[in-house]
């Protein structure tokens, strides 16, 4: 009797093309198409065809997530503090609180709906991943962190080249001060 030398090629992926290894407990599967669970699943969704019923059914489960401002401030309040699943005995940084907080979300929407979803820059030819610039830095002024007309929506490359983007903030201060 032979004895089987693993780790033994068994084939190539369909979808990606990858050599299909088989280690000791797969040496008895030698028709394996793909290589993951993952490549497979990929391959079965690709010819699926939705039911206008079922794609009716996503939606309205989907439809019915849409919280209102009450809600999600009622539900940010149960979370808060001893009473979240994270607690880790008080330990966050002041500025990471303001940061993550909703006032702070309802903040950046408000800023993005102000100026319609676009690059104030550049419009929508600038990129679709958007941020919420404040334009006197968050740091420096803490009384206008949450101040409307303090922020504006910029692309992710408009925001870099800003003179406070990130480490930038030095620069800004020393420059500000001539």
């Amino acid at each position: 009797m032979s004895r089987k030398i693993y780790p033994k090629k068994v084939g190539d992926c369909q979808l990606c093309g990858i050599e299909i290894i088989a280690k000791n407990s797969g040496w008895n599967k030698p028709n394996r198409k793909f290589c993951s669970n993952k490549c497979k699943s990929v391959v079965s969704n690709r010819n699926r065809v939705w039911k206008q019923s079922s794609k009716d059914k996503v939606g309205k489960a989907n439809s019915l997530h849409k919280r209102t401002l009450e809600q999600r401030l009622a539900m940010s309040l149960r979370a808060r503090g001893e009473k979240g699943s994270n607690w880790q005995g008080g330990i966050t940084d002041k500025n990471i609180k303001i940061r993550n907080s909703i006032d702070m979300r309802l903040w950046r929407e408000t800023v993005f709906k102000r100026d319609g979803y676009q690059c104030v820059w550049g419009g929508k030819v600038h990129g679709n991943k958007l941020h919420a610039d404040h334009i006197k830095p968050f740091s420096l002024y803490p009384e206008l962190r949450f101040a409307i007309d303090n922020g504006r929506t910029l692309c992710e490359a408009c925001h870099r080249s800003t003179e406070t983007y990130a480490g930038k903030i030095r620069t800004f201060m020393t420059s500000a001060s001539l």
